[in-house]
């Protein structure tokens, strides 16, 4: 896993909109990442809630691009 804040992540490329969150792909030292951004979600729970469900930035991290993509069409997500 990654840093957990879009900020955290300054060559991140939109991919797209999804149920979960805005999508964004990112390579690094060798690691192809997906980045599902689930802020808008977040902000209309309690504080408890997030607390309970942490970041809400998920960080999917793959050891190839072929990897990444198989797991975006099995989420139907591109």
């Amino acid at each position: 896993m990654g840093p957990d804040s879009l900020s955290d992540w300054p060559s991140r490329r939109y991919l797209g909109e999804c149920p979960d969150g805005t999508l964004y792909l990112a390579e690094t030292a060798g690691k192809f990442y997906l980045l599902v951004d689930n802020t808008a979600f977040f902000e209309l729970l309690d504080t408890e809630d997030r607390l309970e469900l942490g970041t809400p930035l998920q960080v999917h991290e793959f050891g190839s691009e072929a990897e990444r993509r198989y797991f975006l069409k099995i989420r139907r997500w591109a």
